[in-house]
């Protein structure tokens, strides 16, 4: 059997039934976590909570985990080169570790919020500086459900790609178009959170801001290697000159958001 995987189509089989199982056993953790949240704000029971997060918040992650592997498996090719790259895939790995503890803790924060409304959350440090105005209003769940389980998968995702970068394999230029395209869609979301958390909510969540810290070089980086993998040669060399700036990127990134936050809210009169 182990001969089996060893083959292209073992590898390819064995990758197909691992994403598989792992889409099943997403769909059903999401059904289930939506449904949880729903019953947290009626008289329902506790939901079984592991370090804080429902169990099947918890299933995302490792159901997102399970389909990235499978994924990867079925679509490297045994015999390609080893594509190792250590200082890239630390970078993801450290990012992926922090928006997953800032996702991770947000959920947290939100299963307080709805179970123990008149508790008073860590993450509020000030009427400036807090998580429980975001966590409650409508932009905190965007899409019907808490915006904290965008985090749980994406980084999720993200430590995946790290992974394979340090296993030194060569992911097809297409699934990097695709994690790239899914990185920009990361973005954008976090783009219009800032501008939300700024000039509407008034506030500068914690949590938040160590998820928009970490998604900018994530974001820059991904955008520089996905030129630099294009195959044009006008294009290739932007995207390595962006490679060799990302530490500047990354720093203007920042700026830029505290010149926004400066305006929006006037910070320097807080200190």
């Amino acid at each position: 059997m182990a001969d089996a995987l060893l083959t292209p189509g073992g590898r390819r089989t064995a990758g197909i039934i691992i994403a598989a199982l792992g889409v099943i056993g997403w769909i059903v953790c999401f059904v289930s976590t939506l449904q949880t949240f729903e019953g947290m704000d009626t008289e329902s029971p506790l939901p079984v909570l592991i370090l804080g997060i429902p169990a099947t918040a918890a299933g995302l992650v490792a159901c997102t985990l399970l389909i990235g592997t499978g994924v990867v498996l079925a679509v490297t090719r045994a015999d390609a080169a080893s594509d190792r790259r250590p200082v890239s895939g630390s970078l993801l790995a450290l990012a992926a570790a922090v928006g997953l503890l800032a996702a991770w803790s947000l959920t947290a924060d939100k299963v307080v919020t709805l179970t123990e409304p008149n508790t008073e959350l860590e993450c509020n440090f000030s009427l400036l500086v807090q998580c429980g105005a975001n966590l409650a209003s409508w932009q905190g769940a965007l899409f019907g459900f808490p915006n904290p389980l965008l985090g749980l998968v994406g980084w999720s995702a993200v430590l995946v790609v790290a992974a394979a970068m340090f296993a030194g394999v060569r992911l097809p230029t297409w699934l990097w178009s695709i994690f790239t395209l899914g990185v920009v869609g990361a973005m954008a979301f976090v783009i219009w959170l800032i501008s939300q958390s700024i000039f509407v909510l008034n506030t500068l969540c914690p949590w938040c801001m160590v998820t928009w810290a970490v998604t900018i070089p994530v974001f820059w980086y991904c955008l520089g290697e996905w030129a630099a993998r294009s195959g044009r040669a006008g294009m290739a060399k932007v995207g390595r000159t962006a490679l060799g700036w990302l530490p500047l990127l990354t720093v203007l990134g920042y700026l830029t958001v505290a010149v926004v936050a400066q305006i929006g809210l006037d910070l320097i009169s807080y200190l």
